[in-house]
């Protein structure tokens, strides 16, 4: 178990001046190597096959347009009061894990809308990058979590939301299980309970630093997270 947790930033380090899910937020993580060690990223398949990284299933939150997600809008320049940033495909994201040269660095991808033959494919290309990072799969729906156990070697980062969420760890191999991870909530410390007594590696997602603040105090000094997912620099 750690002596300290790992620190992943969810959808690269971009709080407060950069972008959510683009190369640059990924490339900041890469360069805060002390104190990040690890991103996660959103990937999303469109109508028309093409799979982008990116959370939302429109444009509006990061454009101010009512835009759906096609294969012309995702050209679409996200733009902030500090940047300009674009989204990446699959393909661009790939050819920047490339790039990374620190072999301890974790990937973990998060499995939005996309077909099960696709989550197959994706994980057939990482493993043939034959890159030494450390790479986990994960997502809310249960189906590509399925898909991802019987059709892949993959190892999966198990995402809860409820304590009745966690009757799903009964069932899977616990040796293909990263890391379960729950959203910071008034249920996140008897999840964090359950986690533990099951053997499994915790990691807890905070959306604000004051939320990080007050729940590190009560369980970092007992060992029980083993992984932080936060946008900001803890």
């Amino acid at each position: 178990m750690n002596a300290k947790p790992t620190k992943i930033a969810h959808r690269g380090l971009w709080r407060p001046n950069d972008i959510e899910n683009t190369i640059q937020a990924f490339e900041n993580a890469v360069n805060n190597k002390q104190k990040t060690h690890g991103i996660e990223v959103d990937l999303r398949e469109l109508d028309t096959g093409e799979l982008v990284i990116f959370h939302d299933d429109n444009l509006t939150r990061l454009t101010g347009k009512n835009l759906p997600l096609t294969s012309q809008s995702i050209k679409t320049p996200l733009k902030n009061n500090h940047v300009t940033r674009y989204i990446p495909t699959l393909e661009d994201f790939l050819k920047w894990l490339q790039t990374i040269n620190h072999n301890q660095f974790i990937i973990n991808i998060e499995f939005k809308h996309i077909k099960q033959s696709s989550v197959i494919t994706v994980v057939k290309k990482v493993q043939e990058m034959q890159k030494n990072l450390t790479v986990f799969y994960s997502s809310f729906n249960q189906i590509i979590i399925e898909t991802l156990i019987k059709e892949t070697t993959a190892q999966i980062g198990f995402l809860l939301k409820t304590i009745e969420e966690t009757n799903y760890l009964n069932n899977i191999d616990k040796n293909r299980i990263f890391v379960v991870t729950v959203e910071h909530n008034q249920e996140t410390h008897h999840i964090i309970e359950i986690i533990k007594n099951n053997g499994l590696e915790c990691g807890v997602y905070f959306s604000t630093l004051s939320d990080y603040t007050q729940t590190i105090s009560k369980y970092l000094k007992n060992s029980k997270i083993d992984y932080i997912f936060n946008e900001e620099t803890l």
